[in-house]
C-alpha cells in the first residue's frame, strides 16, 4: 500500500452515540442554507430579467418562483450528498471527491439538455443553463472548502427566505 494512506477509525467504548456530527448545525447555518437562499433569490431575479418586463415577472407572476424551485432542487443534490458523506464516520474522507464528481456530471447533463432541447427556454430556463456551473463553483468554494462569513450567511439566508415566502404568497393569492 505504498503511496496510499489508510483511514483509521477509533471508537471509544461507552461514549455517547451521535447521529449527527458535532458541527452539523454550523454546516447548515453557515454553509448550506445561505447558499441555497442565494441560489433561489438570484434564480428568481435572473428568470424575471430574462422574460422581459421585470416588475411584472418579479412581483406579480409566479412562474419565476416555481421554476427557481427546480433550480434549487437540482443545485442541492451534490450539496446534500456532501453534507451526508461529511457527517459519516467512514466516508468523510471522500465527501469532496463525490461532490466534484456529481457536480461535473450535473453540469454535463445540463449542457446536453441546453444543446439538445433549445425549446426548454419557454419559462426562462436559459438562466438555469447559465447559472448551474457558476453556482456549483460558488458552492464548492464556500461550502466544501470553507464557510461564508457570518454576516453574509445570515443575509443570504434571510434573502432566500424572503423570496420563498413572497413566492408562496403569490402562488396562493394569484390563480392564473
Amino acid at each position: 500500500m505504498a503511496g496510499r494512506e489508510k483511514h483509521v477509525i477509533r471508537l471509544e467504548r461507552g461514549s455517547p452515540d451521535h447521529l449527527l456530527p458535532l458541527d452539523f448545525y454550523n454546516i447548515l447555518v453557515e454553509r448550506l442554507i445561505p447558499l441555497l437562499g442565494l441560489t433561489y433569490a438570484f434564480s428568481v431575479i435572473g428568470m424575471a430579467l430574462d422574460r422581459g418586463d421585470f416588475l411584472f415577472y418579479a412581483f406579480q407572476d409566479k412562474t419565476a418562483y416555481i421554476m427557481s424551485l427546480f433550480v434549487l432542487v437540482w443545485i442541492s443534490i451534490p450539496a446534500l450528498l456532501w453534507v451526508f458523506l461529511r457527517g459519516s464516520i467512514m466516508f468523510c474522507h471522500i465527501a469532496e471527491t463525490w461532490y466534484k464528481a456529481i457536480s461535473i456530471v450535473q453540469v454535463i447533463l445540463t449542457t446536453l439538455l441546453a444543446v439538445l432541447f433549445p425549446e426548454a427556454d419557454v419559462y426562462g430556463m436559459k438562466v438555469f443553463f447559465i447559472e448551474v456551473p457558476v453556482l456549483f463553483l460558488l458552492m464548492y468554494f464556500f461550502m466544501v472548502r470553507g464557510q461564508l462569513p457570518l454576516k453574509f450567511a445570515h443575509v443570504f439566508s434571510f434573502l432566500g427566505l424572503a423570496f420563498l415566502l413572497y413566492g408562496s404568497m403569490i402562488n396562493v393569492l394569484i390563480k392564473i
